[in-house]
């Protein structure tokens, strides 16, 4: 997302803050938490607010607790797909 807005894509970590660091206004951190939400098929605003988002260690968080959230809600067959497809991504070992 830095890319696309013409920023320079500094180093970053979970301290970094999408504001004062990444240089993000609030209209962009709403959009990545819309991309995020989309690409991993979760709502985070179901388990936390947007304004409690202002590092990407939060953001972090947030979709695990939301993930994991998802995953304990899921019937047995669901979940075992999830495993499936899981298992099936990882490279083979040597």
């Amino acid at each position: 997302m830095l890319g696309e807005e013409g920023k320079a894509v500094t180093t970053v970590g979970p301290g970094s803050a999408f504001d004062t660091d990444l240089g993000f206004s609030s209209f962009q951190v709403v959009e990545l938490i819309t991309r995020v939400e989309a690409r991993l098929g979760i709502e985070l605003t179901r388990f936390t607010s947007v304004t409690d988002l202002g590092t990407l260690g939060d953001l972090f968080q947030a979709c695990r607790a939301a993930v994991a959230g998802r995953i304990s809600r899921m019937p047995a067959d669901d979940l075992r797909a999830v495993r499936e497809r899981a298992q099936a991504r990882r490279p083979s070992s040597p």
